[in-house]
């Protein structure tokens, strides 16, 4: 490309940026009405809880990581950022990629938990559950593995011209992209049978209560 086509062309670090600031207060704010109901209004905790308050902390851990990869060049075109801010910035992604795939599975497991304390008391549901979960952990525990053990030794990973090597980012990629798309389907579609065995006043709270329950997706 043109030298010229490469002028003027404005940086989205500082929309990561605010993300990185907004998301975990919206999510604190949540959080602390549902601690709330549960610490004064209903005076007990769930697991569900417990995981929604400790993910809480994962999320925060990965906007206050994922931020400083922001001032290394995050968001910039590539040919705005030298090797030395790009070796930053590889490696605050690297910190926060652990946090986040924490997250993921902190929030999945939550939904999962939620569905077993309101429907657990059906064995087939719940054996089901079970099973979401085991793959849901299973595949983000390889995740977390792969993503701080895929490049040997971990520094190539934000200086590639270290000697070592790493593993296939593109099917690395796809296949923890695959895992996501169906674990997020699994638990959106979850609840719903059950819901539909539910003796509700009308069809339409029904779809009203599925929707909650499936927004899960989100």
């Amino acid at each position: 490309m043109s030298a010229h086509f490469h002028d003027n062309v404005p940086s989205r670090g500082h929309a990561i940026y605010l993300a990185c600031i907004i998301a975990p207060i919206v999510s604190g704010i949540f959080i602390l009405l549902r601690a709330y109901a549960r610490f004064f209004v209903t005076k007990k905790n769930y697991a569900s809880d417990w995981v929604s308050y400790i993910t809480l902390v994962w999320v925060i851990c990965f906007s206050i990581t994922l931020a400083p990869a922001t001032w290394h060049g995050m968001g910039r075109h590539k040919w705005d950022i030298d090797s030395e801010m790009s070796s930053n910035m590889y490696f605050w992604i690297l910190v926060s990629s652990e946090f986040y795939v924490l997250s993921l599975a902190g929030y999945k497991c939550a939904l999962v938990l939620l569905y077993l304390q309101l429907f657990g008391v059906n064995r087939r549901f719940r054996y089901i559950c079970y099973g979401v979960l085991f793959y849901t952990c299973g595949y983000l525990f390889c995740n977390l593995i792969v993503e701080v053990g895929g490049c040997q030794p971990i520094r190539k990973f934000w200086l590639p011209k270290t000697p070592g090597h790493c593993t296939n980012s593109v099917a690395q990629n796809i296949a923890f992209g695959a895992g996501h798309m169906t674990s997020d389907l699994a638990i959106a579609i979850l609840p719903l049978p059950m819901v539909w065995r539910l003796r509700l006043r009308s069809t339409k709270e029904k779809w009203g209560l599925a929707a909650v329950l499936g927004s899960g997706i989100m």
